[in-house]
């Protein structure tokens, strides 16, 4: 997008002065940007307007014809188009604008500026009847996770040296909660991935009397996996122990997910396991969970 060089300069005039009041300079940033709205980024992209969220967050809010759609349609297509659109638009699209976004943050020289006071960027998209269609937060951690881990290693030895004072604490604390909020979400677009690759080749035959009729992901650590034992018709069922056989499945899934290494990349990311178990007619048999600490401590 062009015009984002121009923005981030007129922003960073506005950090040229000395000033240690970070909200107050965002504010102003957000108004010289404001000021010069609506401004076209690209033919199908406009800025319309720009607004600071004190502290620390610029907020872009953006008009798109990506839905370029009348009234009348709208009216008319409204559950059936418009949501298929949105959900299309939000799985499609949205991540690969978000990429490109933090990178032409990473590389942009001005935004140094704005690393500085650890801006969060937010940018909202709207189509052209005024209906959301997603917006996404880039944090710091996003466009600056370099310096922000350097300088969270410099506090962190400060802080078993000497201690920090009230406003290095303060700092120590959110740059940790920043990296921690990062982690999530990475973990959050892994195991979101699995769960859909999973999901598209369901029912999946596990062995000769179960199969797994479902795959989700639970934000932001949580894989669950629902079964259906073929062999556990209603005749049976009565005379089945369910706590002694969810003990019995429990205790074999956790030992297959100790030494399973086709599972390593998921137990790195301490994901947390649900098994839900389901008979023929779609009622709940049982289902457990299995935690890092399960599956961790290895026997």
């Amino acid at each position: 997008m062009k015009r984002f060089a121009c923005l981030l300069f007129v922003c960073s005039v506005v950090f040229g002065c000395d000033s240690n009041d970070t909200s107050l300079t965002l504010e102003e940033a957000a108004q010289d940007v404001n000021m010069q709205c609506p401004i076209d980024l690209d033919e199908n992209t406009t800025l319309i307007k720009c607004y600071h969220i004190p502290p620390d967050k610029i907020v872009y809010t953006y008009e798109t014809n990506l839905s370029s759609l009348t009234k009348a349609q709208k009216n008319q297509f409204r559950n059936k188009v418009i949501n298929k659109l949105k959900d299309d638009v939000s799985k499609a699209q949205k991540n690969q604008i978000r990429t490109k976004w933090i990178n032409k943050l990473k590389n942009d020289v001005s935004v140094n500026l704005f690393a500085k006071h650890n801006t969060t960027f937010i940018f909202e998209y709207f189509d052209v009847v005024g209906d959301t269609l997603f917006s996404f937060n880039v944090t710091p951690i996003d466009y600056n996770n370099e310096q922000i881990n350097e300088r969270l290693r410099f506090l962190k030895l400060k802080k078993e040296q000497k201690g920090l004072n009230s406003k290095e604490n303060n700092e120590f604390i959110n740059l940790s909660t920043l990296i921690l909020e990062k982690k999530a979400q990475e973990v959050t677009l892994i195991l979101e991935k699995i769960a859909q690759d999973v999901n598209m080749q369901c029912p999946i035959k596990v062995n000769e009397s179960t199969i797994m009729i479902k795959c989700y992901h639970i934000p932001p650590d949580t894989l669950a996996t629902v079964y259906q034992p073929t062999i556990y018709h209603s005749p049976i069922l009565k005379f089945l122990d369910l706590k002694l056989l969810q003990k019995h499945t429990r205790d074999s899934t956790i030992n297959r997910l100790r030494h399973e290494k086709s599972l390593t990349q998921l137990k790195t990311l301490n994901t947390i396991f649900i098994y839900e178990y389901f008979d023929l007619a779609g009622n709940p048999l049982f289902s457990f969970n299995a935690s890092p600490t399960d599956y961790n401590n290895v026997k």
